[in-house]
């Protein structure tokens, strides 16, 4: 079908409400779906919250309990810079910026986890590891843990 046949079948379609008050396509008489709001670029995600901080999935609170509790301290939710604004004629862009779950000063590192990666996240740490380079910034680490496991793994190899 083709995009000028589509939009002819759109026009061509009455919309109209049943006797229970949901919305029906006369042409199709069939129920018309809700429209689902939110970032369903992340799969598997939910919001969660603990002790009054709303975390991005169900893996960053559990690592965030772990850690909270450790030797060492971190940074929760450090916004970066990678790419600053600018205006091109009449336009300005936004900044390009990564928040990474976890940043550990002392030890260098950064630990982001991340069940299911999305489209973006790939080419964002590609611009974060350019980010670090140019900031003089080379002997830091960024760590992808995808499950608990690879948490407790990261506990223990930095001693956490």
């Amino acid at each position: 079908m083709s995009a000028k046949e589509f939009q002819e079948m759109i026009r061509s379609t009455s919309i109209v409400q049943d006797k229970k008050g949901r919305l029906k396509s006369n042409e199709l008489s069939e129920p018309l779906r809700k429209v689902v709001k939110g970032n369903k670029k992340i799969r598997n995600a939910s919001k969660h919250e603990w002790n009054g901080i709303v975390f991005d999935s169900k893996l960053e609170m559990d690592t965030y309990k772990r850690l909270k509790y450790g030797k060492e301290e971190f940074i929760f939710h450090k916004t970066f810079i990678i790419i600053s604004g600018f205006k091109y004629g009449n336009k300005t862009y936004l900044p390009i910026t990564w928040t990474p779950d976890f940043v550990f000063n002392n030890l260098k590192v950064i630990l982001e986890t991340k069940g299911f990666p999305n489209d973006v996240f790939p080419v964002k740490l590609k611009l974060f590891h350019k980010y670090l380079h140019d900031n003089c910034m080379e002997g830091w680490k960024v760590i992808v843990a995808k499950n608990n496991t690879e948490v407790a793994d990261f506990i223990v190899k930095y001693g956490l």
